[in-house]
């Protein structure tokens, strides 16, 4: 039987834990239809908000990653370990990073185009911190493209940042509208 791993460890807050209460379970029961069994981790805020939506997810285990620290350890040391280990068929990351390759196929959705802006990019850092966290965030970004195996994002003109960082390797980026079905459901709404 085919299993996917979701790593949702980064949904702790805000619009990751909105896209969390509505993906994950929606993901367990297209899969499971399928014949694919669904494992997921998320941290203490994800399992809150999943529980006080009623959903359902028989595994599910839960992660304390409430530092830097933790988180890093996390992605570099402890979920690659888990993948390593038991060898699933692919792996979902919540993320918008993904922090180190991996046998089985990656898949992300990049819903923040943080590091792919020049806006962005151009901002001024307030602190010692802020500036870490963006220069270490960017080099992932464009790491992160190299490493998935597929990347969603949300809207053409991400797409559009993310071929303007990485060339040629954002050919595996696709476009996922919210909310529609069918990208080609968009195109008919552009028309209209």
């Amino acid at each position: 039987m085919p299993t996917l791993f979701i790593n949702a460890v980064s949904s702790n807050a805000g619009g990751g834990l909105n896209d969390l209460v509505h993906t994950l379970p929606l993901l367990h029961q297209q899969l499971g239809e399928r014949g694919w069994d669904v494992e997921a981790w998320v941290a203490p805020q994800g399992d809150e908000e999943l529980r006080r939506t009623s959903a359902e997810l028989p595994a599910l285990h839960v992660v304390c990653v409430n530092s830097p620290a933790h988180r890093a350890r996390w992605e570099l040391l402890t979920f690659p370990r888990i993948v390593r280990r038991r060898r699933p068929t692919a792996v979902f990351h919540f993320s918008n990073l993904i922090f180190r390759p991996s046998h089985p196929p990656q898949i992300t959705v990049l819903r923040s185009s943080t590091f792919y802006s020049e806006k962005y990019a151009a901002q001024r850092r307030t602190s010692a911190y802020l500036a870490l966290r963006f220069a270490v965030g960017r080099r992932f970004a464009v790491k992160t493209i190299h490493w998935a195996d597929r990347i969603f994002c949300i809207s053409e003109s991400h797409r559009d940042d993310i071929v303007r960082t990485v060339g040629s390797a954002a050919s595996k980026v696709k476009v996922s509208y919210p909310g529609l079905t069918r990208p080609d459901s968009a195109a008919s709404l552009r028309k209209a």
